[in-house]
């Protein structure tokens, strides 16, 4: 891990110890669930001039107004979410709609593989976890105008066969997977240089070959990201193009195959 990444996740660390022991109960983790309230976003912005939760955790790369231009955000790629849009890449939701709380808190707690945000499991309690999923769904008007979509299913996975692998190639072909990943997943596709995010900024697509996915890196977090796509991305949803349950768990079956094993060089070198 770079040295500046060390340091700034020591002073965020040190600060949230420090202010941890300051920040009340705001609300019960079931109650936050429920929604955001007057009462409660008063006793969030009674702290709001010492410093909350929020500012100590995620404004240095996701500011304080929540735009994504924190003061950490520029040499970042992919860049911090800009919270103020309500576009969320990793959803259990169909494509176009809104997270359900229960995404956001997972994405709070897993942190985004591959990339800077990290998990923050180690740091954060369930109860300060729910208060910040509502703190950040205030930056953006949608969530008070729409409801999320209901999430999709995930049924039984497909047992791994050299069949299933073979079909599951095919789709990967048929689909034009290989534009922007690669033939070989190594995210070197012949549109991948050119890709960017709905915000103009440059984005480069995954790089199959290493096992780690945004969103999660199991055979039911690959399922559903290959149905929902990961809005704000060139990455789209495949829900209509491949609708079969059975064709999505092979091409996740064929994803899950071109994984390399790891060497020491992996640990040496950052393998984009």
């Amino acid at each position: 891990m770079p040295k500046f990444c060390l340091l700034m996740t020591s002073l965020l660390v040190l600060g949230y110890i420090v202010f941890l022991s300051r920040l009340p109960n705001l609300h019960g983790a079931e109650e936050t669930k429920g929604g955001i309230t007057d009462e409660w976003l008063s006793g969030f912005h009674s702290i709001l001039g010492q410093g909350n939760l929020y500012y100590y955790a995620c404004a240095t790369c996701h500011a304080v107004n929540g735009d994504g231009k924190g003061p950490s955000a520029y040499p970042l790629n992919p860049k911090p979410r800009d919270f103020t849009l309500g576009v969320y890449k990793c959803r259990s939701t169909p494509s176009g709609s809104l997270p359900t709380d229960e995404d956001i808190f997972k994405s709070i707690k897993r942190g985004f593989h591959g990339t800077k945000m990290p998990s923050w499991k180690p740091l954060l309690s369930e109860m300060h976890t729910w208060n910040l999923v509502e703190y950040i769904k205030t930056f953006s008007e949608r969530f008070r105008e729409e409801e999320p979509e209901e999430p999709i299913i995930i049924p039984e996975e497909v047992p791994v066969t050299t069949e299933t692998i073979a079909e599951g190639k095919k789709l990967y072909e048929a689909n034009k997977c290989w534009e922007c990943h690669g033939h070989e997943g190594k995210g070197n596709g012949p549109k991948s240089g050119e890709l960017k995010d709905d915000l103009g900024n440059r984005i480069k697509p995954s790089n199959i070959t290493r096992g780690v996915f945004k969103c999660g890196d199991s055979s039911a977090d690959i399922y559903r990201t290959i149905v929902t796509g990961m809005d704000g991305t060139p990455m789209p949803s495949y829900a209509d193009s491949i609708q079969d349950e059975k064709d999505r768990w092979y091409l996740v079956s064929y994803i899950r195959s071109l994984k390399r094993k790891k060497n020491f060089f992996d640990c040496l070198f950052k393998n984009d």
